[in-house]
């Protein structure tokens, strides 16, 4: 479970070494969990991100291809886009788009 969690090799040595030293060390393995629970819940976001990325290209590219052309996505306004891509575009649009 704690490799599947993300945990590094060192940081699963220092649990069992903490776990196995008994009650006095709660606390250490305690926050061991909050940080490896942090690291997990930004790497998720990032690759929450990366989805919705994903998402709005295949939503570009089958438009494109509906249209014939990129010009029709690429036209559109932020008022245009369906609701879940506005915000998306809004950040792509500070990044330079390459088809």
């Amino acid at each position: 479970m704690l490799k599947k969690a993300g945990m590094s090799l060192k940081d699963i040595r220092e649990y069992i070494h903490l776990a196995m030293e008994g009650d006095s060390t709660i606390e250490e393995r305690l926050q061991l969990f909050y940080r490896q629970r942090q690291i997990l819940q930004a790497q998720m976001e990032e690759l929450q991100h990366t989805m919705d990325v994903l998402d709005f290209k295949c939503w570009y590219y089958e438009t494109a291809r509906d249209a014939g052309t990129v010009q029709v996505p690429q036209s559109m306004s932020v008022e245009e886009l369906p609701p879940q891509f506005r915000n998306l575009k809004r950040d792509l649009a500070k990044v330079p788009i390459v088809d």
